[in-house]
């Protein structure tokens, strides 16, 4: 469990701020006749009566390339993304920098704000006695990551449409805090349990394989997330297993069907404990290409 955690390091809200101006700037300053662009809408829905509309815009610029198979294709692709929910709305700017085809690094931070429309809607809250009261509008939460991953794909090297074996593993520290919880504050924010600012861990390992059916892609996703890692009280490693089943209706919209069972069980008093895995909910992403 997560009950009193505290953080050794602890970003401000101004570095987070840096980071994303930095990143602003790469974008503004790298555009070239050889840039691309890209984006999407996404509706994002699950049986637990969740839902969010996000929008991205991105440039993927070349940068690195060689001659060789590994090396040919380097890029560095810039995003910017906004989410809306009922109770929260955020803004993120990524950077993802491909230095050979197998490896990609990225950088990014974000900024959102929650609020409340009832009881049970709550975007933003803290505890106060023995219950909790809403913290709507009066600060931002902020966040910065940076993550590897390694990924392959079999269909780079095998002939025929039924030869892509998809391989995924991404490793990412990151840290959220929020500008109106100095110190050993807790707060939640989009009804995710109780937290305070610090750093966390979070590990995805996917294996999938890609078919030239509309039913294109089919899979397995498992995520770990371990909380306040460089802090007095880290939480306990939490496990998410997921099928994954991608159905792509047309060149530019495609449906995701994502059964979640896990180990993470958020408490009555929005803390979280270990549980046997069990099943959790079903997420539903529909996107749209721009």
């Amino acid at each position: 469990m997560g009950t009193s955690r505290r953080s050794t390091a602890t970003p401000g809200i101004g570095q987070i701020l840096i980071v994303m101006a930095v990143l602003l700037c790469i974008a503004l300053f790298s555009l070239s006749a050889e840039s691309m662009y890209s984006g999407y809408a996404k509706l994002i829905a699950t049986t637990a009566v969740e839902a969010k509309l996000e929008a991205r815009y991105g440039v993927q610029l070349p940068m690195l390339q060689g001659d060789g198979p590994l090396t040919s294709s380097n890029n560095l692709k810039l995003n910017a993304t906004l989410g809306v929910s009922p109770v929260a709305a955020g803004i993120a700017l990524d950077a993802i920098l491909t230095p050979i085809a197998v490896v990609e690094l990225n950088a990014g931070g974000s900024l959102g704000v929650g609020w409340s429309l009832s009881d049970t809607l709550v975007g933003m809250r803290k505890p106060a006695g023995l219950g909790f009261e809403p913290d709507s509008l009066k600060g931002l939460v902020y966040g910065a990551r940076v993550g590897a991953a390694v990924q392959f794909d079999t269909g780079a090297i095998l002939e025929g449409d039924w030869s892509s074996v998809l391989l995924r593993s991404y490793h990412e520290f990151n840290y959220q805090g929020y500008s109106n919880a100095p110190g050993d504050e807790f707060y939640e924010y989009e009804m995710s349990g109780l937290r305070n600012s610090g750093f966390s861990y979070k590990g995805e390992y996917f294996i999938g394989y890609r078919m030239p059916i509309v039913l294109d892609t089919a899979g397995i996703l498992i995520e770990t997330v371990k909380s306040d890692v460089m802090g007095d009280s880290p939480s306990d490693l939490f496990y998410t297993v997921s099928a994954v089943a991608n159905f792509g209706f047309t060149e530019k919209l495609d449906v995701t069907v994502i059964p979640q069972f896990t180990t993470r069980k958020i408490n009555t008093d929005r803390t979280d404990s270990t549980i046997p895995l069990s099943f959790s909910r079903v997420v539903f992403f529909v996107n749209y290409a721009l």
